[in-house]
């Protein structure tokens, strides 16, 4: 199944947040087809540039990956 996360929805996941189940944590970090939307990262982009939002510690690197295995 392709998932097509929302903004609230990444940075919950990236930030391990409570708003999100386990389960739901654990299928975004194994299925193979959860996709981001440019949109996505432009608004995250603009809430950091205007101080509103500080980038999750997960976000180190490049990839999906990258993000659930910062280590």
């Amino acid at each position: 199944m392709s998932l097509l996360l929302d903004t609230h929805v990444i940075l919950w996941w990236l930030t391990d947040d409570p708003a999100l189940s386990d389960e739901i944590k654990t299928r975004l970090d194994d299925e193979p087809d959860v996709y981001v939307s440019p949109a996505s990262l432009w608004e995250v982009a603009i809430k950091q540039s205007i101080g509103s939002l500080d980038a999750p510690k997960r976000c180190v690197g490049t990839g999906r990956k990258s993000w659930a295995n910062p280590d």
